[in-house]
């Protein structure tokens, strides 16, 4: 990442996020005194593992749809600069993240700089859209999951065709298999999430645990919710919020709190170790050339 200011934000952002967990943690502080911790070890790492896993789904969506757009290859640096600047998609919040990757791009091209902010915009609401199936799952049923999932199919055919402002991008460039393609690597993001949430719920609580279906309905509620908080920086804890308040029911305020923490802990960990790998894997190439 070339430009000084980026740095900086990155930077500040790790500082914000480690901040902001350790407000978590200041303020929970009872509660997480009454907590077994050798039972979540092993759901913590299995969940950075999964993390990963999402991370890189993700970041291939991106990668593939910005080759499409610019009509030119992938490259090793395309994948440099998605995990390096994907940690401002938690703080400082989503408009800075579109807007720095946007940035970044600049300094090859302005037809590269618009192609990263659309998709940058096509993956926020394919990520948001592709949450729906998963909560019409939990609360409807197989059915209505398939209806919901075939109705996002649908609405590509005329979203392909949505002409953007003048001054960027058609959706048209896309063919209807690789959004199609995005919005099933979207679901299994959800997937891997629910995977996760729900691992931490069983070692916590496996009596009161929810069954996965609902944990899958409750984190989509959750992260929809927090997705559609833009402007918030890391969603201003709206994630956490709306996690807590939905499982205080199921398991207790406490619980709710630890997990919802630990979530939290999750992805942020998980944006910085793989981010890190990743910039360690490119130093460390460059060097041997």
């Amino acid at each position: 990442m070339k430009s000084p200011w980026l740095r900086w934000l990155s930077r500040i952002a790790v500082l914000a996020s480690f901040g902001l967990i350790g407000w978590f943690l200041w303020k929970n502080a009872d509660e997480l005194r009454g907590v077994d911790w050798d039972l979540l070890t092993v759901p913590v790492l299995l969940g950075l593992l999964l993390y990963g896993l999402a991370l890189g789904l993700q970041g291939a969506v991106w990668i593939e749809l910005f080759s499409i757009l610019t009509s030119t290859p992938w490259t090793l640096e395309d994948v440099k600069t998605y995990f390096m600047t994907h940690l401002m998609r938690r703080l400082p919040g989503a408009p800075w993240y579109m807007a720095g990757r946007a940035a970044v791009y600049r300094e090859r091209s302005p037809e590269a700089s618009r192609a990263a902010l659309a998709v940058s915009f096509v993956e926020w609401g394919g990520i948001i859209l592709s949450g729906l199936p998963w909560l019409a799952l939990g609360c409807w049923g197989w059915g209505a999951a398939v209806l919901a999932f075939c109705l996002l199919l649908l609405v590509i055919v005329p979203l392909r065709h949505w002409k953007w402002p003048r001054r960027w991008v058609a959706l048209d460039h896309f063919s209807f298999r690789s959004l199609a393609t995005a919005l099933v690597m979207y679901e299994s993001q959800w997937l891997l999430a629910a995977i996760i949430l729900h691992l931490l719920l069983r070692a916590l609580t496996p009596a009161y645990a929810p069954d996965f279906l609902e944990t899958g309905a409750i984190w989509a509620m959750s992260g929809i919710v927090s997705s559609l908080a833009v402007f918030a920086p890391a969603g201003l804890g709206i994630r956490e919020l709306s996690l807590v308040g939905l499982l205080e029911s199921t398991i207790g305020l406490s619980y709710a709190m630890v997990v919802a923490l630990l979530m939290r802990v999750i992805f942020t960990i998980g944006d910085m170790l793989w981010g890190m790998l990743v910039w360690l894997a490119f130093a460390l190439g460059t060097r041997k050339k």
